[in-house]
């Protein structure tokens, strides 16, 4: 196994590791955005393999055993820049999500972080937060951060045992198939 920089040809195993990630967040966004008779998974996977974009492939590294991608973590340098200015644009499951990344500028959001289901408790997750800690600490940041479900206990306990704590919560706007109810946790960790 490897960690690496995702490929644009990894952009199918990459929207259905950010849709596991999200638990089906990123799937009702990308229904949003779906061209023709394009899929959910399919809209992703196009808006994945551009070069630029929220949900390009350069914004994600990935863990893989030959040309297999095992597991994914996305994220981007949060500044002042390149957060939204105006919350109506967006759809209102996704507000508090932007209302929290107010709070963690200049960190390393960590956006989605997922293992294969057939891979996991083998810490694949883990490695990846490594690597992307290792970035982030060649960029000079001093921080990451990462939004997780509170119902997502499992997630939770990841991010607790790497050195993540809360900082601030936004109560989860339900839409669609969504599963939550609970609150989103922003959590940070210093490096």
């Amino acid at each position: 196994m490897n960690i690496r920089p995702a490929f644009s040809t990894d952009a199918d195993a990459l929207a259905y590791l950010t849709n596991l990630s999200s638990e089906g967040m990123s799937g009702c966004i990308w229904e949003h955005l779906a061209e023709g008779e394009e899929t959910p998974l399919q809209a992703g996977a196009r808006l994945i393999a551009k070069d630029s974009g929220i949900f390009s492939f350069h914004n994600t590294t990935v863990i893989a055993q030959g040309h297999q991608v095992l597991g994914l973590i996305s994220g981007r340098h949060l500044q002042g820049t390149n957060l939204p200015v105006r919350l109506d644009d967006f759809l209102p499951f996704i507000r508090p999500l932007i209302q929290l990344e107010t709070k963690v500028q200049e960190t390393w959001n960590i956006t989605a972080l997922a293992v294969d289901e057939s891979m996991r408790h083998r810490g694949l997750a883990m490695q990846l937060l490594e690597a992307i800690e290792q970035k982030a600490q060649t960029m000079r940041l001093r921080q990451l951060s990462i939004a997780v479900a509170s119902e997502n206990t499992e997630a939770c306990s990841l991010c607790q045992g790497f050195g993540f704590q809360l900082i601030a919560e936004e109560e989860f706007i339900r839409f669609g198939s969504l599963i939550h109810n609970g609150k989103w946790l922003m959590m940070v960790k210093d490096i």
